[in-house]
């Protein structure tokens, strides 16, 4: 997995996050905040923090997939917090 950043990248909040799979070349793009517009100024909402995560194959991605959700269950458990799928 390879992580890139927009080169205006300002290490606050990323707002947009792109998924790719480099052996197909598949992409998903989505954004993670939607920002209340007075706390931004103009040119921060014109220049979004971008970042991309790029998976070599799908086992990658699999792998990470699979972090995520033993990071969110350990989270879950620990604080004893569940959300209901509806």
């Amino acid at each position: 997995m390879r992580i890139r950043t927009d080169s205006n990248y300002d290490g606050g909040n990323v707002t947009q996050l792109k998924i790719r799979l480099n052996a197909t070349g598949e992409a998903m793009r989505m954004n993670i905040v939607k920002p209340n517009v007075p706390d931004y100024t103009i040119g921060e909402l014109s220049r979004p923090n971008n970042v991309e995560l790029i998976f070599d194959d799908s086992r990658d991605l699999d792998t990470f997939i699979d972090a995520l959700l033993q990071l969110q269950k350990y989270h879950r458990e620990s604080v004893g917090e569940w959300r209901v799928m509806k």
